[in-house]
């Protein structure tokens, strides 16, 4: 046995080495259709917009006997999807529970629907009906991803002016009901201009229009922000570096990542043996060494605090795997440019997006993280502080946490899940807020 996990750590460990060296041909094919096979992808006929499955490297869902593998088998699940006035199909997933309060779960930039996997299904339990959509350009796994992009214009405009109405109009229509916005990252950059009442008109223009929000928050019973960032314009070199990629770039990126990841075992079938759990000791551990020295160190500095991965349960080998697409270049090209120039805009520029407050119809209660790379907690609470005047507003901050880890990891999720009921089953009430205080981690502000 000596001998055995001796050599297995070695290559690990060596295999760690070339990656940082960056030696193309390292290992660049282990078992790579394996791995693309274990991808998350979802079947959709995009001219229908009927989803007919969803699977991934841990789970499954089928559209005609909502079969699940590795999955609760207790949650009634249905596969959705809606035209976007572009027509563009956006899918997506419901646990349902008929009648009940509706939440949209947005993804990030560079995310996917099943970034709110473990957080979706804790709120179906509290009894809300729960929806989430893979936005443009989003697909899941390379391939559909690639095709998606390919397929129209995908930029952040567009996700503002079609894809988040088309999430409202859906929802809305199914449930008859207010729903509230829960989104991470670029989810809810998305979502606060559209229900500011952002949105293309008859020409492509991009305009604020009175009618455009009166529409949307007639939908729409209150919005929370998670890691959203408030602008690009402090963003340091980490990110700018980060943002100097296309997608086909990134997707090299993360595919090194699932190279290296390659060496823990499969997370849908962990290894109950006492030699699994001894080679996983060693594995888990030198594969967080290679990640830590076969990546680009801005690439995670700009998303990870590495440290609250648990890697014995394959936490990031999951976000890779699942939960991390690659979007569209327009979309890359849109977030260089307010990297670059320091101006979060519209494309055309007829709009500048940092200096439009929130709308004061709906409760919105930011949630930010001390060690975020991406969404700079500075601008967020300067951005809370400069809002008019707001009869329902919040900033609530959590400690020791990155950008991705707060919901991807199960750390983040516990706090997460902390606000978020606290906030939910209380319908945003204020005094509610009160009672996060107490925890040591998180500090809150009101409005």
């Amino acid at each position: 046995y000596g001998v055995t996990f001796s050599i297995l750590f070695k290559i690990n460990s060596i295999y760690g080495i070339f990656l940082s060296m960056n030696f193309k041909r390292s290992l660049k094919y282990i078992l790579f259709t394996v791995i693309m096979s274990s991808t998350t992808l979802a079947h959709v006929d995009h001219k229908s917009c009927e989803v007919k499955g969803y699977q991934s490297s841990s789970f499954s869902w089928n559209a005609t006997d909502n079969t699940s593998k590795n999955q609760r088998d207790d949650i009634e699940i249905d596969l959705i999807g809606t035209k976007t006035a572009d027509d563009v199909c956006v899918m997506g997933v419901r646990l349902k529970n008929p009648g009940s309060k509706p939440i949209i779960m947005v993804h990030g930039f560079m995310e996917n629907l099943t970034i709110f996997n473990g957080i979706a299904q804790e709120l179906y339990d509290r009894g809300y009906d729960v929806y989430l959509f893979n936005m443009r350009g989003h697909g899941n796994g390379a391939r559909e991803s690639k095709a998606l992009r390919e397929k129209t214009l995908m930029g952040f405009d567009e996700i503002v002016s079609f894809d988040i109405p088309a999430m409202l109009r859906y929802v809305h229509k199914m449930s008859a009901q207010k729903a509230t916005i829960i989104g991470h990252s670029m989810g809810t950059m998305s979502s606060r201009l559209t229900v500011s009442g952002v949105g293309k008109d008859l020409e492509g223009n991009m305009i604020i229009s009175e009618d455009y929000k009166n529409w949307a928050l007639d939908k729409v019973n209150g919005v929370i922000a998670i890691s959203s960032p408030s602008s690009l314009r402090n963003s340091d070199e980490v990110v700018r570096k980060f943002f100097s990629y296309d997608s086909e770039e990134v997707n090299v990126i993360r595919q090194r990542l699932l190279n290296i990841l390659f060496f823990q075992r499969d997370p849908a079938n962990p290894s109950n043996t006492r030699f699994g759990r001894i080679f996983n000791q060693y594995a888990n551990w030198a594969t967080e060494k290679a990640i830590r020295y076969g990546i680009p160190r801005y690439f995670l500095d700009t998303l990870f605090r590495l440290e609250n991965f648990n890697f014995s349960t394959f936490e990031l080998s999951t976000l890779v795997l699942d939960s991390m697409s690659v979007p569209s270049d327009r979309l890359y090209a849109d977030a260089s440019l307010w990297s670059r120039e320091k101006k979060y805009a519209s494309r055309d520029g007829r709009i500048n997006y940092e200096n439009l407050p929130v709308p004061k119809e709906i409760p919105y209660y930011f949630i930010g993280v001390t060690e975020d790379g991406l969404a700079n907690l500075g601008d967020m609470k300067e951005d809370f502080l400069s809002q008019p005047k707001h009869e329902n507003m919040a900033l609530i901050t959590v400690k020791d946490f990155g950008h991705m880890d707060i919901v991807a990891t199960e750390k983040g999720k516990v706090q997460t899940l902390r606000i978020l009921k606290n906030i939910l089953d209380s319908n945003f009430s204020k005094d509610s807020l009160e009672f996060l205080k107490l925890y040591t981690k998180i500090d809150v502000y009101i409005k």
